[in-house]
């Protein structure tokens, strides 16, 4: 799959989550990003996985994807409800297709 078309996908989800998954909650739009990825075969997420790692400054790839936004939310927003979660995530994600706007 193209990094555009990651980008692209991101980006919408962080603009509208209630059009790709029926409840909106950090749990389901993890699962949503992490199933698109299945079906699109390995490497997919590679480069979102690669910006978050770089986020929280981890090395290697010993964390999934999911592992890894969780750890950033634990972090970036301690003891937070559940839409403070979803908040923060779709944060993130905005986040990352900002930065990679150029490969939209």
């Amino acid at each position: 799959m193209l990094n555009g078309s990651l980008n692209q996908l991101i980006k919408r989800i962080a603009k509208r989550p209630g059009m790709y998954v029926h409840t909106v909650s950090f749990d389901t739009i993890l699962a949503f990003l992490e199933g698109f990825g299945m079906a699109c075969g390995p490497g997919t997420l590679k480069p979102l996985e690669d910006w978050v790692r770089e986020k929280l400054g981890i090395t290697g790839e010993a964390l999934a994807l999911s592992g890894m936004v969780r750890l950033a939310v634990e972090q970036g927003c301690p003891n937070s409800s559940e839409d403070e979660r979803v908040a923060y995530l779709l944060s993130m994600l905005a986040e990352y297709a900002r930065e990679n706007a150029s490969e939209l």
